[in-house]
């Protein structure tokens, strides 16, 4: 069944090359217009008295059918193919109606409906129903070509960028990216905003990644909107976690209670479990898969280019070996021992804290408070609580491999064979279009989904040799860049620490400013409206 929508498609484009002719012939215009590609649609427009860039905007994905929608109307009215029914038949059946046009000698061009007659004056309705029209039209080709507007949901890039900040995101800064699934419904991303996680979108006709010349590169600290890369499958249930993270923590939990073993005994079953459960959320209809550009939307800030290697030791960025990444506003998770106990609500009214319970926390009988903090505010709490009483959040690398930790590896590549943790991570090569690597068994966890998934390989391991498409080999050459994004936020941000390379084909553009502010607990943050983004 999925190749009908493209027999459609090809066939409507071979009945307006052989129809054309004819049709502009009817309105005294030379027939060969008709068959040469785009010219004959600004002949089109000519005809039914429209301006020349209506035909341009059939180039934009995601308006195009509407626009195509629009000038057929048009043509039947042209054609004196008018009424309510008449104009639903040439949306709907235009693989019967262009061929009627172009033959019937009954149908001669008439002009297009000259609205100042009274006899043809449009009514309330149709006015507002053409005006909405043009509206979307206008809209999605803004969106797509120019600038697109964002709200921040979560305290990932605080306090750089805080909860409820609205941005204006630039397509242009990277060149715009052209959507993979055109039949969308307007102004959504993935979902409807009615019903229970309703996809916005079809898939019986999808294009190939395509991105237009930009101003610009990424540059490194740029802060940069993406589909999220890990985000090809989410479960229903709760979109908003991790589908992998999630699928290798109850494998691994449910592995642990039926053996009692550790992790490194798991690794060895671990497709086993990883299989039980995949197969348990397929039979209860949890998991939803998404192309590339219907993933979620994340911001974050790009800290690696592709050729940087990087690491982190306690805590701090390093990228080819000199320190980076740092900001005045970043934050870090600090433990604060104190007798006096400011209520959550005064400090969070004091920090511009969102409502997000993992921020800040009480714990141990109050008398302990767990905190995120900039560098700032860290001072300022150790001189009132004295440096002893102020204990900075630093997990050593195997953190995660101690068996008492209930998580299973959350850290990229999530591999028994790396100790990395948020705090403690690397070295990394960031891969580079046009570069190679010697591959290995050991190092094939770091690179395995870039090969497998998003520059679609056939990846096979047979008896300890890595097979590529069918060959053995023990290289391999990468076919796009790839970037390293964190959030500012650094201990309460899912970025690429835990999921990975973000590919070049799911960059969506760069943030540049804040055109309003409404804070969870502040309210109207005014200092921040209008505010570049940096």
């Amino acid at each position: 069944m999925e190749f009908i929508p493209h027999i459609l498609l090809y066939s409507l484009i071979i009945i307006y090359f052989w129809a054309l002719p004819k049709i502009f012939a009817k309105a005294g215009i030379e027939s060969w217009k008709g068959y040469v590609p785009f010219y004959n649609v600004i002949v089109w427009t000519k005809i039914c008295k429209k301006p020349w860039w209506w035909g341009l905007i059939l180039l934009v994905p995601g308006v195009n059918l509407l626009m195509l929608f629009v000038l057929n109307v048009e043509l039947s009215r042209a054609y004196n193919l008018r009424g309510f029914s008449n104009e639903a038949k040439i949306v709907f059946l235009p693989w019967l109606v262009i061929p009627k046009i172009a033959n019937d000698p009954n149908i001669k061009y008439v002009g297009p409906i000259n609205y100042k007659d009274k006899a043809f004056k449009k009514s309330f309705l149709q006015e507002w129903f053409d005006a909405i029209i043009f509206a979307v039209i206008a809209a999605t080709v803004i969106r797509t070509f120019f600038l697109e507007a964002y709200k921040i949901p979560t305290p990932s890039m605080e306090k750089n960028l805080m909860v409820g900040d609205f941005l204006f995101v630039s397509k242009i800064s990277y060149g715009p990216k052209l959507p993979n699934t055109p039949f969308t419904f307007p102004f959504t991303h993935n979902t409807l905003p009615f019903g229970d996680n309703i996809k916005s979108y079809v898939e019986i006709f999808t294009l190939p990644y395509f991105r237009l010349p930009g101003l610009g590169s990424i540059k490194r600290n740029d802060v940069v909107v993406f589909n999220f890369p890990a985000g090809d499958t989410v479960l229903r249930f709760n979109p908003n976690i991790t589908y992998y993270t999630q699928l290798d923590g109850e494998a691994w939990i449910t592995y642990a209670n039926q053996t009692g073993g550790t992790k490194y005994g798991f690794e060895k079953e671990k497709e086993k479990y990883r299989k039980m459960v995949r197969n348990a959320y397929l039979m209860q209809d949890f998991i939803i898969t998404r192309p590339v550009d219907k993933k979620d939307n994340y911001i974050k800030r790009c800290v690696g280019l592709p050729g940087d290697t990087i690491y982190i030791i306690d805590r701090q960025l390093f990228v080819n070996g000199v320190k980076s990444g740092d900001t005045e506003l970043m934050k870090f998770k600090y433990y604060v021992k104190s007798n006096n106990k400011p209520s959550i609500d005064r400090l969070k009214e004091k920090h511009d804290i969102s409502d997000f319970d993992s921020d800040i926390i009480y714990f141990d009988n109050d008398s302990v408070l767990e905190i995120t903090l900039t560098h700032q505010e860290y001072l300022e709490y150790i001189n009132k609580y004295g440096q002893q009483n102020v204990i900075v959040k630093n997990k050593p690398k195997g953190y995660y491999l101690q068996n008492y930790n209930k998580e299973y590896l959350p850290i990229f590549p999530n591999d028994i064979k790396y100790d990395w943790t948020e705090d403690n991570f690397g070295p990394l090569y960031i891969p580079k279009k046009g570069s190679s690597i010697e591959l290995n068994l050991n190092n094939l966890p770091l690179y395995r989904r870039i090969i497998q998934v998003y520059e679609h390989n056939d990846l096979q391991i047979k008896d300890s040799a890595i097979y590529i498409n069918g060959k053995e080999t023990n290289q391999y050459t990468f076919k796009q860049d790839y970037y390293w994004l964190m959030g500012d936020n650094r201990h309460n941000s899912a970025d690429s620490r835990f999921w990975g390379f973000v590919p070049h084909d799911h960059v969506v553009g760069k943030a540049v400013l804040i055109w309003f502010s409404n804070g969870p607990s502040a309210g109207i943050r005014w200092n921040r409206i209008f505010k570049r983004i940096e």
